[in-house]
């Protein structure tokens, strides 16, 4: 028999992920049947007196009992809930690498990945838009702008621009950018609707739901989903549909972690509203206290609320980590050195991937004789 799970999302903002009023995006998946659903939301209501006609999470996050709100709850769904919050900034970034990276990385993209390679360019781009480099800014916005286009706007995001001073790595991604214009604008060419317009590729709720019912998949098999009324996902129903009936579930290995790609649906997937589904409301409660703590975390209150939250988060949480960055770790050094090299083949025209396994080879037994100045090998 088929398991009931209910998903929703908080801090929605499109393919607008460089909205400075809701740097989160949360989405939810929670397993529960029709009936407990709204068995919960009544006990809910009831010991914390709540009479609004619909409980929404952004309301409730407000309150001064959210955070027993959400310990009660958190003991009730205990493993049955789970959810993706993504820095918006951080996926930005990660969709940077996607798009413009890999395209060109593509013949031997693995090699890259399992190396790491596109956790530092991400880390990369995020450290330098938190900080507000002038240039790094200019860099998303574009990108951001040509992810969204329609037909006939101008693209910016291609033309060169060189910081002033020494050379840095933001200098060098936009410089491999401007070398790889051909293979990025064709790979963007087919994210093209009839219309011409790219629509959606920015956006995290697909990502977002795939990877929650992902989890969902592992703990309780066949799912009976319901999400909230959604556009993003309701563009991709069709591709819900190739889930039906998914018994085989084929796993990924990468650097050490491996997870499912796929989740068996028992059918077609449903969409609701909360007003009438109380397991929407539930979800929208665990997406909504997750992407608002998020945002408040350097307050007390936040914290202690997120710290709640935390036992929800799945592993497909997309959040920066700037150990990523430390050339004191031979990894990150070496895909440093790799960035530029990189840079060096595409402006001369060479090949970007060939040979670049012997490269990694030389660099990183170059490395364990006379590391970078100050700094010590694994």
């Amino acid at each position: 028999m088929a398991t009931n799970i209910y998903c929703d999302d908080a801090g929605f903002t499109g393919d607008n992920l460089l909205n400075v009023d809701q740097p989160y995006f949360a989405y939810s998946a929670i397993a529960i049947g029709p009936d407990a659903a709204a068995e919960l939301i009544a006990e809910l209501r009831a010991r914390f007196r709540i009479r609004d006609p619909e409980i929404k999470g952004m309301a409730l996050y407000q309150r001064p009992y959210a955070l027993a709100a959400i310990g009660w709850l958190l003991g009730e769904l205990g493993d049955r809930a789970s959810v993706a919050v993504s820095d918006k900034l951080y996926s930005l970034a990660c969709k940077f690498f996607e798009y413009v990276f890999e395209p060109v990385l593509a013949r031997n993209s693995l090699f890259f990945y399992e190396r790491g390679f596109h956790l530092h360019v991400a880390n990369v781009i995020w450290a330098h838009l938190v900080r507000g480099d002038m240039s790094t800014a200019r860099i998303a916005g574009r990108f951001e702008a040509l992810m969204r286009r329609r037909r006939g706007e101008p693209q910016l995001f291609f033309e060169p621009h060189h910081a002033a001073g020494q050379p840095n790595p933001i200098d060098a991604i936009q410089r491999f950018a401007h070398a790889c214009r051909s293979p990025i604008e064709k790979e963007m060419a087919g994210l093209a609707d009839e219309n011409g317009r790219v629509k959606w590729v920015l956006d995290l709720s697909f990502s977002s739901a795939k990877s929650v019912l992902c989890t969902m998949g592992e703990r309780f098999g066949a799912l009976d989903v319901m999400f909230d009324d959604s556009k993003p996902l309701l563009a991709y129903r069709d591709f819900f549909d190739s889930f039906i009936d998914r018994i085989d579930v084929p796993y990924m290995t990468l650097r050490g972690r491996s997870a499912p790609l796929v989740f068996n649906l028992a059918k077609p997937v449903a969409f609701g509203s909360s007003k009438q589904e109380p397991g929407l409301q539930l979800a929208d409660l665990v997406a909504s206290f997750s992407a608002l703590a998020a945002r408040d975390r350097q307050t007390t209150r936040g914290q202690e609320i997120l710290a709640a939250c935390l036992p929800w988060f799945n592993d497909e949480s997309v959040w920066p980590d700037l150990d990523h960055l430390r050339l004191d770790r031979k990894e990150n050094a070496l895909n440093a050195v790799m960035l530029l090299e990189l840079v060096a083949r595409a402006e001369a025209g060479e090949d970007v991937v060939e040979g670049m396994p012997l490269f990694y080879e030389s660099a990183s037994s170059y490395y364990e004789v006379s590391p970078p100045f100050g700094l010590a090998g694994d």
